[in-house]
């Protein structure tokens, strides 16, 4: 997960870049929990963000959320993890069995 986060924290891509400018990898692997935030200040406005979040769960990872355009489970497959080791976890239970990804 934590090359995942990585490869998108540094990625050239110009809209995602600006988006994370300010962001930094949180990882908390004794909880097998991990978020990608943008934090920070925008002039005034105070930023904190969650782009990426997965939890490590029974051997699964589970995308809890994905705030961008990114479809972070095809990519993951990519990467070489089985399908049926990645839960949409913010799909809803009953609709998972639609895709190609672990029910639960």
């Amino acid at each position: 997960m934590q090359d995942f986060l990585t490869l998108y924290w540094r990625a050239d891509r110009p809209t995602f870049v600006e988006l994370i400018a300010l962001g930094c990898i949180k990882a908390q692997p004794v909880n097998a929990r991990y978020m990608l935030f943008r934090t920070g200040w925008d002039g005034e406005r105070r930023m904190h963000h969650c782009i990426f979040h997965f939890d490590i769960k029974a051997g699964k990872i589970w995308l809890q959320a994905n705030n961008t355009d990114i479809e972070v489970d095809l990519e993951l497959a990519k990467m070489g993890i089985a399908k049926d080791e990645i839960v949409v976890g913010f799909h809803h239970p009953s609709m998972r069995e639609y895709s190609d990804f672990a029910i639960a």
